[in-house]
């Protein structure tokens, strides 16, 4: 079964903050990467991260974390495969794991009318020989769209915190 693309959406920064215009790619790039690999200190469901490996290919920076999740996931671990292109993308894979097929999110941090955006794109693992999906799979489809933009939304916020954090420590040095 190959990946296939399942969601997509973008969020303008500066309608997260609009003071958020006159940063740079760098500075953005910066705030995408600690926000987003450290997710387990704002987001309710992520309970851990552990590093389980790092290194530098070329340009590309690869990072693997083992993260320990709450809620309806009771407990479960999930390893999250991340390639960072610097200041252009994350993708991030996940291992299927009992709950699910192999899945990405791919993050592209792109310039918009006002700043900066950041597209994110979902893609699974769909086995293609299965029947058209019931209501219920179609209804359970549309939640976790909406709890995909919500938790983007959620990294979004800690970007432009991230941001604030790190403008106004440059403004005091």
């Amino acid at each position: 079964m190959a990946l296939k693309e399942v969601f997509q959406h973008s969020i303008a920064l500066s309608d997260i903050d609009p003071e958020l215009t006159g940063v740079t790619r760098k500075q953005v790039w910066d705030a995408l990467k600690t926000a987003y690999l450290n997710r387990h200190e704002y987001l309710d469901f992520f309970l851990d991260s552990k590093l389980l490996k790092s290194e530098t290919v070329g340009e590309k920076e690869k990072i693997d974390l083992e993260i320990k999740l709450s809620g309806q996931n009771g407990g479960q671990t999930i390893v999250e495969h991340h390639e960072l292109d610097p200041e252009k993308s994350i993708t991030t894979t996940i291992d299927a794991t009992a709950a699910g097929a192999e899945s990405q999110l791919r993050i592209v941090l792109e310039e918009a009318s006002e700043g900066y955006a950041l597209s994110f794109t979902y893609s699974q693992n769909l086995d293609e020989t299965q029947p058209e999906p019931s209501p219920e799979e179609k209804e359970y489809r549309q939640f976790l769209y909406r709890a995909w933009a919500w938790k983007d939304g959620e990294v979004c916020k800690a970007i432009a915190a991230q941001l604030d954090k790190d403008t106004s420590v440059a403004s005091v040095q």
